[in-house]
C-alpha cells in the first residue's frame, strides 16, 4: 500500500475496555442469518440466533479495539488507494440497494478500511503471525466436515485458495488484536414491569 503507518504512542496492551452497548445494522444481521442458514442447513433456529448474537459482539468488540488502537498511529492516505476504496464501498451499498450515499460518509468508511489495513498489517509484523498451506488445507477440511459444503473448487484453485487464505490471515490477525485487550461486556438489565403488592 501507498499509505502509510506510524505508531506515535505505545499500545497499552491489557487495557481494559468496557462495552455497554452493542450495535447492529439490521441489513447486515440479516445477511448474516441468510449465510448462515444458507451454510448450516440443518441448524435450529435458536443456533442460527445464537451465532449470530456471537458475531454481533465480536463485531463490537472489534470496533471499540480498534478505535483505541487507531489513537496510537498518525496515518497518510494515498489519493488513489482512498478513491478505490470510496468506490468499492459506495457499489457495496447500492448493490444493496442504498442511494444518495453522503461523500463524507463514504470517506470516513474507506478511511477506516484502509486503516484497518494498515493497523492488522503492522501487527502481523510486530507479532510475527501468518499462516500456512496447510493450516488453510486444514481448516477447509474442518469446514467440509462441518457443513458438507464442497471444497475441492478451493484446493485446486490458486486465486481461491489464496482468497481463503488472505482471509484466515485477516481472522488470525483480528484475534490477537482483539487479545491485545481484557474486555469486559456489562449491558444494562432489561427492566421489569413490577406492581406494588396491596
Amino acid at each position: 500500500m501507498n499509505s502509510t503507518i506510524k505508531e506515535t504512542t505505545k499500545i497499552e496492551e491489557g487495557k481494559e475496555i468496557i462495552l455497554t452497548k452493542l450495535f447492529a445494522d439490521p441489513a447486515i444481521v440479516q445477511q448474516h442469518r441468510s449465510q448462515l442458514m444458507q451454510i448450516f442447513k440443518d441448524a435450529k433456529a435458536t443456533e442460527i440466533e445464537q451465532k449470530i448474537q456471537n458475531i454481533v459482539v465480536k463485531e463490537n468488540v472489534f470496533n471499540a479495539v480498534m478505535e483505541d488502537l487507531s489513537k496510537h498511529f498518525e496515518f497518510t492516505f494515498d489519493e488513489a488507494e482512498l478513491k478505490l476504496a470510496k468506490d468499492k464501498i459506495k457499489n457495496n451499498f447500492i448493490s444493496r440497494g442504498a442511494k444518495d450515499i453522503p461523500e463524507d460518509a463514504l470517506d470516513n468508511i474507506a478511511k477506516k478500511s484502509i486503516m484497518k489495513s494498515l493497523i492488522f498489517s503492522f501487527i502481523e509484523k510486530q507479532k510475527g503471525l501468518s499462516i500456512t498451506d496447510e493450516e488453510v488445507k486444514e481448516s477447509l477440511e474442518n469446514y467440509y466436515q462441518q457443513t458438507n459444503q464442497p471444497i475441492r473448487q478451493i484446493l485446486n484453485d490458486e486465486n481461491e485458495f489464496a482468497k481463503v487464505k488472505a482471509s484466515m490471515r485477516e481472522e488470525k490477525v483480528m484475534k490477537a488484536v482483539i487479545e491485545m485487550y481484557k474486555i469486559k461486556i456489562e449491558l444494562p438489565k432489561k427492566a421489569t414491569d413490577s406492581k406494588e403488592s396491596k
